[in-house]
């Protein structure tokens, strides 16, 4: 099983940059609006601004990678909760496990929602059977 979660930010017309200088974080991916696909003539339709979870891929507890992702957002959180009024903030989390494979841990205690609810975070989980 691998296990993703990024911090992101989406909306139609923003710099990517801008939101860098704002958070004084380097991200772990972004792309602009009108962007291409990589290997492709498709274009983003919306720009994104991502940092991912530094806690291993191989942990299957989301609520883990959020809370490394908030150990990070917390000290800026007057700017990432005006950011998420701003644009489209989630904790974007992902699996890709086998069907052999036990599913991952999707429980948030309160502590954790409390403080998504502080910052204007929502949360998206996917599951990927490979």
């Amino acid at each position: 099983m691998e296990v993703a979660v990024y911090f992101s930010l989406s909306r139609f017309d923003f710099q990517p940059d801008r939101i860098s200088e704002l958070l004084k974080l380097e991200p772990t991916k972004f792309w602009k609006s009108g962007d291409l696909y990589s290997g492709t003539k498709r274009k983003y339709k919306f720009s994104v601004w991502r940092l991912k979870s530094e806690t291993s891929p191989s942990e299957i507890d989301f609520e883990k990678h959020i809370k490394n992702l908030l150990f990070v957002l917390e000290p800026k959180k007057e700017i990432v909760a005006e950011l998420c009024r701003k644009y489209y903030g989630e904790f974007a989390c992902s699996a890709y496990f086998s069907p052999q494979e036990s599913t991952p841990i999707i429980h948030f205690d309160k502590k954790t929602l409390l403080k998504c609810v502080e910052l204007n975070i929502e949360i998206d989980v996917d599951l990927y059977i490979t």
